[in-house]
């Protein structure tokens, strides 16, 4: 298990009060996960694919959030990608989830107020990913112009292609909008 030196090491912030210098909080990345996530049946999809496949959602719009500006990612990117959160997406994101969705079970109102504050905290701990996600992103190449939908649907498809996942339809389409 990870104590909090590693993580911090790692995941290079704890907090989004105290972020570590250059890491961007609130980034266009987020700004476009936020409007992509709200779309019809996107939030249903990617939710069943972290669930089944155990997918990084924040990853997963990342692929897409690179696409739409143009970057053709590659294996490497990907894996790269995956290695700046994963200490941080393992040691507080997932936990995070877990706590609020084992309250959620428990169904007492009572804790109800508790388990919102848990779900903000989650919602915190991903908007830090997305930002360590957003410094780690491959600058876009000059030449080697595609239509943005076409790197999309790359990008996704070699990302899921690796946990063997199937394809995205409604997430894929709303991410071109």
């Amino acid at each position: 298990m990870l104590d909090d030196k590693s993580i911090i090491a790692n995941a290079d912030s704890t907090s989004t009060t105290h972020p570590e210098p250059g890491l961007q909080i609130d980034n266009a990345f987020w700004q476009f996960s936020l409007k992509v996530y709200a779309g019809e049946d996107v939030a249903t999809e990617c939710l069943t694919l972290q669930e089944s496949h155990r997918i990084d959602v924040n990853v997963l719009l990342w692929c897409a959030w690179t696409g739409r500006h143009g970057i053709a990612l590659t294996d490497g990117d990907v894996a790269a990608a995956k290695a700046a959160v994963e200490s941080w997406h393992d040691a507080v994101v997932r936990p995070l989830r877990r706590t609020r969705q084992r309250m959620k079970r428990l169904g007492t109102a009572e804790f109800e107020p508790l388990r919102a504050r848990v779900k903000e905290l989650e919602i915190d701990a991903e908007q830090i990913e997305q930002a360590l996600l957003f410094r780690a992103t491959p600058a876009a190449p000059k030449s080697e112009a595609r239509a943005p939908a076409n790197l999309i649907a790359s990008n996704i498809a070699r990302y899921l292609g690796a946990h063997d996942a199937p394809r995205l339809t409604a997430a894929t389409l709303a991410l071109d909008k």
